[in-house]
């Protein structure tokens, strides 16, 4: 989760890792020089649903990976130790999704800034990170966390 040794892509498909004279393609509807995630806004605090799961945040991320086939076959068997540890920090739910190099994460877990802390704290989670390398390709980063920068919630069906 954390992505500091990661390459950065704008909307407009510039990675600052690419080999010279490639371009990433773009995504579609977002436009050039966008970051690849939207800022979370804190404006749905006050909604309902919201307030009915005070205990636990969800949250989504979207990046890029560099092998798509790679990233689906590993996932497909975590490592225990991170699942253990994910369940162990308070996640409460965290699907991947992935279309084409896209991925979308999206966890529901119970204190995410305490969370996102111990993950990183973990040396587990340290060794699987360093086993991604630099496979992922993500656009802004959560100052504090390390992790991709949360998409704007605006509405759920609750």
């Amino acid at each position: 989760m954390p992505v500091k040794k990661h390459a950065k892509r704008t909307a407009g498909g510039k990675d600052s890792q690419s080999a010279p004279g490639t371009v990433a393609q773009p995504i579609a509807g977002v436009s050039e020089g966008m970051s690849l995630a939207a800022v979370e806004a804190d404006d749905d605090r006050d909604h309902p649903a919201h307030q009915a799961r005070a205990m636990s945040r969800r949250l989504c991320h979207v990046f890029r990976v560099r092998d798509p086939e790679k990233y689906a076959a590993e996932h497909a068997t975590v490592w225990p130790k991170i699942d253990e540890l994910l369940r162990g920090i308070g996640f409460k739910n965290y699907d991947i999704y992935l279309h084409g190099d896209l991925v979308i994460s999206f966890m529901e877990v119970e204190d995410y800034e305490a969370a996102a802390e111990r993950y990183n704290a973990s040396p587990d989670a340290v060794a699987w990170e360093e086993h991604w390398g630099d496979q992922l390709i993500v656009g802004e980063v959560e100052e504090g966390t390390g992790w991709p920068m949360p998409l704007r919630h605006v509405w759920s069906l609750d």
